[in-house]
């Protein structure tokens, strides 16, 4: 059993708002929930595993010497980030490791036969199910929107789990966006594709992926108001303190 105890209180019984008592806007919440106090938290998962560390440990080998693009800040922050997204909503441990290797068979030598025998066939299909196929039948690059197009199409018709791996990814890579657009950062010049094609992009992953499943629901609202968010960004927002983040996704 995981017990997150957030605050010891005098006044028990007391009803405070959850951004007030954590800093807001610092933590920056979707919306506001009433609890009351003491907060606990309560799940049959233990802590931590050593599936997990396995997990953990294979994804940093694997994105070793990898950066996100257009900065210094090493790949594996992005998996990591994707991981505790869909841990702090609760998903099944398969689900967060398919969110820390979700990457791993399309941008490093891994193979889905690894992470099978690795970490079992459930999660071998999440991370199948989020690999693009970035090159053609000759090795050649194929164009962006037409491997975009047929992600697209390939995970709509996926099992619920790999399709909360890839909102959550979209999540994050949209956090980033917005992180390096609020820090003054050149954003859409990193892609391979216009401003309009890249907002379209995630705009319509966010409308299929998370389509007639109430599982998904918080990872859809998530990701739209992350879009809105980018989408709303002015030029003039003063810059952020802080490493850049990657908008190649």
């Amino acid at each position: 059993m995981r017990w997150a105890s957030f605050f010891q209180s005098r006044g028990e019984g007391k009803t405070v708002d959850r951004n007030d008592a954590l800093g807001n806007p610092r933590h920056g919440m979707i919306s506001h929930v009433q609890y009351q106090w003491p907060i606990m938290i309560t799940t049959n998962r233990s802590p931590f595993s050593m599936t997990l560390e396995r997990a953990l440990r294979r994804a940093a080998s694997w994105h070793r010497g990898q950066n996100r693009k257009g900065s210094a800040v090493p790949y594996i922050a992005h998996p990591v980030g994707v991981a505790l997204i869909l841990d702090r909503l609760g998903f099944s441990e398969d689900v967060v490791i398919a969110g820390l290797l979700h990457d791993a068979v399309e941008d490093t030598d891994a193979t889905l036969a690894e992470i099978g025998e690795e970490f079992g066939p459930d999660v071998a299909e999440m991370v199948a199910a989020c690999s693009e196929v970035k090159t053609d039948a000759t090795g050649s690059a194929r164009p962006w929107i037409d491997r975009k197009r047929d992600h697209i199409e390939v995970l709509s018709a996926a099992s619920v789990a790999a399709r909360a791996v890839a909102l959550a990814d979209k999540l994050h890579n949209l956090a980033s966006i917005r992180f390096d657009l609020e820090a003054g950062r050149p954003v859409w010049t990193l892609f391979n594709a216009g401003r309009e094609e890249v907002l379209w992009y995630y705009r319509t992953c966010i409308d299929r992926y998370g389509a007639g499943d109430p599982a998904l629901a918080a990872l859809v609202a998530g990701c739209r108001e992350m879009l809105d968010a980018v989408e709303g960004v002015a030029s003039s927002t003063p810059p952020l303190r802080g490493a850049p983040g990657d908008v190649s996704r």
